[in-house]
């Protein structure tokens, strides 16, 4: 990614493979300004940024017993069936995948401690409804491009609260609206045969345009030896 020498991730001890599976490790903030995805005053994008913003919230005042609660209330209540409506014959392996991952939501707890103590408590929210939207993910764009019942896919980046800087991100990703809720449905990464490496690093959890960037500069680097 364009900015991994400037950007952090908070992700506890302990808990890397869990998050992972949440959030991207290592991130671009959104550009202000260039998104449309991020209209101020949006009511649904104002409702996914509210519920992420109790969660810090019960996670500061030390109530993690309902933090815990509202992180699990993110999961699908029925996987196997979303995931198969909207993406057809992928449907059952995207499930398999999910299921463990959303057994963890409620640790995301400890994650979200860890965020809330440096101040990355500022929640962009984003939402993505074109696959060929070059500030989606590469996961989320191969997602966009396989729906059957095409649904809008959204985007929580946990960032600091400063004039000065670049900004510290922590992507949490994918969210739908189902039946008027948000429920976090992972990365969706059974949606890509080999998940394709550079450096070790999956670049699918980059933003399309980090990625093309990213290869450019690959490019570059190698014509230049």
């Amino acid at each position: 990614m364009l900015e991994s020498s400037t950007v952090r991730t908070v992700i506890q001890a302990g808990l890397v493979a869990v998050m992972c599976g949440l959030a991207c490790c290592g991130d671009s903030a959104p550009r202000a300004g260039q998104a449309a995805s991020t209209d101020a005053n949006d009511p649904v994008l104002d409702g996914l940024r509210d519920e992420l913003e109790r969660l810090l919230t019960e996670v500061a005042r030390g109530n993690d017993a309902a933090a815990r609660q509202r992180a699990a209330n993110l999961a699908l209540p029925d996987a196997p069936v979303w995931m198969t409506e909207t993406f057809g014959d992928a449907g059952q392996a995207l499930a398999a995948e999910y299921a463990p991952l959303a057994a963890t939501l409620p640790r995301f707890v400890e994650t979200a401690r860890g965020l809330v103590r440096a101040g990355q408590n500022a929640i962009v929210v984003e939402r993505f409804t074109n696959a060929t939207d070059p500030a989606a993910t590469g996961y989320q764009a191969a997602a966009l491009a396989r729906m059957q019942s095409p649904v809008p896919l959204f985007s929580a980046r946990f960032t600091t609260r400063r004039d000065g800087g670049p900004p510290a991100v922590f992507h949490m990703w994918s969210f739908v609206i189902i039946d008027g809720r948000f429920r976090w449905i992972g990365k969706l990464r059974a949606l890509a045969a080999t998940a394709p490496s550079v450096d070790g690093r999956d670049v699918l959890e980059l933003r399309v345009r980090d990625r093309a960037a990213l290869e450019r500069r690959r490019s570059n680097a190698a014509q230049g030896d």
